[in-house]
């Protein structure tokens, strides 16, 4: 299973998230109608679908995942998902214990902020009516921000004096700051390299201001300039517009649409999906998981008051999510999210892949693509095998990695970087 990606679940109490990782896990997390059901993180394993590498290599029978599944070439990718307590105005101050619950967030790579679109809850998750959810977005991005910028500007003095010190390098003194928020030393190396952010240069940005040279120069605007772009890259937000079935949210869905990019908005009913699945597992009905029907099993639901309760409840799914939204949104919100983090998938073969591909055409028996890895792009061929294979073996034993074939038979340097074209893969291990 993939441990490349985690998907964190953020927003204020009441407005689903709990419902939202049962939705699409076996989890059983605590559910209630009142702020802070949470405390400490609910996690998961949901399924990322995708086209798997068996259709390129017309053995779609032969493949048979360890982790997930694939069905008729679409794979189902496992990737952890976790819901943190909810989040309310003041939360990088403190309040409601956020920068716990903030804390709990450092090592996701996307956040999935799951918005009550009904307005029947406040920013607090009290109950209420006419509440304008999209104040929601501006306040909890802004307490994201908030976190992380009081957590450097409150030690900025002493940061810029080690730099001038120890004459350390930009990437040395924001790698030794922005470490703890689940980076690597290379991601803020991109970064800084992104943003032309060097010793001997300078960046625009959004043509009103620039970093300065040096980051003895800095001010607070240009510390909240940096934030706002490290944000943007180490955990990218989309928005799940939540309890779409309630009448009230129409109206602010088209609002949300209309002020932020509609690539980063999903529409979901995270408690029909659930419902769903109870009534799958009970036999009441069939229905393959986030699919745009059911079908009611009428011998089993018919004949008594809880029947008849069951069926309007299930009618008014199909009438006002399925029929009106064609799914329940919930899986659309995790590939969503998936693709927002743009992994590569990489499928490792211990044996030659041609003769395993030509051997599974004539043997159905024949295992292929058991593994399946999420990578992020950019990854080379030596950097991948050391991701997955221990480093040391025994006492001073360098490395198991020896080299790579791609699938073509070819051998494959060290420092090849890893993509579609060549993500299907022979490693060979010291013994």
């Amino acid at each position: 299973m993939s441990d490349s990606l985690l998907i964190g679940i953020v927003g204020k109490p009441s407005s689903g998230k709990s419902t939202f990782l049962n939705a699409v896990t076996d989890a059983k997390a605590k559910t209630g109608a009142y702020p802070f059901t949470t405390i400490k993180p609910n996690q998961g394993i949901t399924f990322w679908r995708t086209d798997c590498a068996c259709k390129k290599f017309d053995c779609t029978r032969n493949c048979s995942p360890k982790y997930g599944k694939c069905v008729d070439g679409i794979r189902f990718i496992p990737v952890k998902i976790m819901d943190v307590a909810g989040l309310i105005p003041g939360a990088s101050k403190g309040a409601g214990l956020g920068n716990r619950f903030l804390d709990d967030l450092r090592k996701a790579h996307v956040f999935m902020h799951v918005i009550d679109a009904s307005g029947t809850t406040n920013e607090k998750g009290e109950e209420c009516a006419g509440y304008d959810p999209s104040n929601d977005i501006k306040w909890l991005e802004q307490e994201i921000h908030d976190w992380i910028f009081n957590n450097l500007w409150s030690k900025w003095t002493t940061i810029t004096r080690s730099h001038t010190a120890k004459k350390r390098t930009v990437v040395e003194t924001l790698s030794a700051q922005l470490g703890g928020y689940g980076c690597k030393r290379t991601f803020i190396q991109q970064l800084c390299d992104n943003l032309n952010l060097t010793e001997t240069s300078r960046l625009s940005a959004n043509n009103t201001s620039e970093f300065k040279t040096s980051i003895e120069a800095w001010d607070e605007e240009l510390v909240h300039l940096f934030v706002s772009k490290f944000l943007q890259h180490r955990f990218p937000i989309i928005y799940v517009l939540n309890k779409i079935d309630l009448k009230s949210s129409p109206k602010n869905i088209e609002k949300i649409f209309g002020d932020y990019d509609p690539e980063r908005i999903v529409l979901s009913s995270a408690l029909s999906e659930c419902f769903l699945k109870k009534m799958t597992k009970q036999g009441y009905i069939e229905y393959k998981e986030g699919s745009d029907d059911f079908i009611i099993n009428e011998e089993k639901l018919s004949g008594d008051q809880k029947s008849e309760k069951y069926k309007q409840v299930l009618n008014d799914i199909r009438d006002f999510v399925l029929f009106r939204y064609n799914t329940t949104g919930v899986y659309d919100a995790v590939s969503r999210a998936v693709q927002l983090h743009d992994p590569l998938k990489v499928y490792p073969f211990k044996s030659h892949v041609q003769t395993s591909v030509a051997s599974a055409k004539n043997n159905p028996d024949t295992k292929l693509f058991e593994e399946c890895y999420l990578v992020k792009k950019g990854t080379t061929v030596r950097e991948f095998s050391q991701s997955i294979y221990d480093d040391d073996v025994e006492g001073d034993q360098k490395s198991r990695f020896m080299f790579a074939e791609s699938s073509d038979g070819r051998k494959m340097a060290d420092g090849e970087v890893l993509t579609e074209s060549n993500n299907v893969l022979r490693i060979v291990l010291t013994k």
